[in-house]
């Protein structure tokens, strides 16, 4: 049997059927020790920490699951892995999303002093290589990486979200841009609210007409308010349906300057057939000649190679045939059929 873990911090043990089980945790209350001070200060360090005794916080599965043996467990991300130690359960496979390092640089360690920087990236670095000699191999989604982690470890490319029969690519007229992600996630509402105040202002000056929607649920109120006082900006919070938005918006923002992962609000907008207008940390993982402007990816930095950018839209026939290589990239590299593989590649299912 394999044993799978979700992600998913309060719970229960739970049988899905004969093939899956998921694990969800039962945080309960544990003795202090020396042990678990330290793991708590790697914690709050590094946002991940391979200390975690998990017999103090949580039932083993095999006392749960009586004589019931795991060949292989599958844990997303580095942090679920390391925090309950499954490699001790049976061998290890993870699927990273992205070397905990970056996030560290981009996320935990914003706001730190420079000797914390400089610990916290040590120490995460130092875990990190610990947590991958015990795991047996995986996937990351950033492609970037994968050569950093050896032939045990493949490319999992992210599938987005597909448009339904009913979507129109070549609906008109096609007018404004939007934003979408989940806005309670710090890197997506701090990248909004950094986009609109070094690249929108200026913007609006050549373009006062265009409209900004921003949309997904859980952006904090301060925010919002900070949003609303730019010009033809709107906060929409969580909708419906994202096709009317794809298919009447001229193109997509992706504002994103930190956090993990292939940004997969990226590659929806290609399903989609709409161009993404992206920092470059939003197109992280993805080739050169992917983000080239020629796949439907514009890569802009500031407030000048953001304007060049959308003008560039003005010629619509030309638009649209970027519009259509990138849905033939997302197709091509990022289906499911090139997801499987790449779970084959590393279970030795093709070997």
């Amino acid at each position: 049997m394999t044993f799978c873990f979700d992600g998913n911090y309060d719970g229960e043990w739970e049988f899905l059927d004969s093939e899956r089980t998921i694990f969800r945790l039962h945080d309960k209350k544990a003795n202090w020790n020396f042990r678990k001070i330290v793991n708590i200060l790697v914690c709050k360090l590094c946002g991940v920490s391979f200390l975690h005794y998990k017999r103090e916080w949580c039932p083993d599965p095999r006392a749960v699951f009586g004589d019931i043996r795991f060949d292989i467990v599958v844990a997303r991300y580095i942090r679920t892995a390391c925090q309950y130690r499954f490699w001790d359960i049976a061998p290890l496979y993870i699927d990273i999303d992205d070397l905990p390092v970056q996030v560290f640089r981009t996320v935990h360690g914003k706001g730190k002093g420079f000797f914390l920087r400089w610990l916290g990236a040590a120490v995460t670095r130092l875990q990190t290589d610990i947590i991958l000699r015990k795991a047996k191999g995986g996937w990351i989604s950033n492609e970037e990486q994968v050569r950093q982690l050896g032939n045990s470890y493949a490319f999992l490319p992210n599938i987005p979200n597909s448009p339904s029969p009913a979507y129109d690519p070549d609906y008109a007229p096609r007018t404004g841009l939007f934003t979408v992600g989940f806005m309670y996630y710090r890197p997506n509402y701090n990248g909004v609210s950094k986009f609109l105040k070094e690249v929108w202002t200026e913007f609006t000056k050549k373009y006062p007409s265009v409209e900004y929607h921003i949309i997904g649920k859980g952006a904090p109120e301060e925010h919002v308010a900070f949003w609303h006082s730019f010009p033809n900006v709107r906060y929409m919070g969580f909708v419906e349906s994202l096709e009317e938005y794809y298919q009447k918006t001229l193109a997509t923002v992706v504002p994103v300057y930190a956090g993990g992962g292939t940004c997969i609000k990226t590659l929806e907008s290609l399903a989609f057939g709409r161009t993404c207008l992206s920092t470059p940390f939003g197109a992280r993982g993805l080739s050169a000649d992917v983000v080239d402007g020629s796949h439907g990816i514009s890569i802009f930095t500031d407030a000048q190679t953001f304007i060049d950018a959308y003008g560039k839209l003005a010629d619509s026939e030309k638009s649209r045939e970027t519009e259509r290589q990138g849905e033939t990239l997302v197709d091509r590299c990022y289906s499911s059929e090139a997801f499987d593989r790449a779970v084959d590649t590393v279970l030795g299912v093709n070997g």
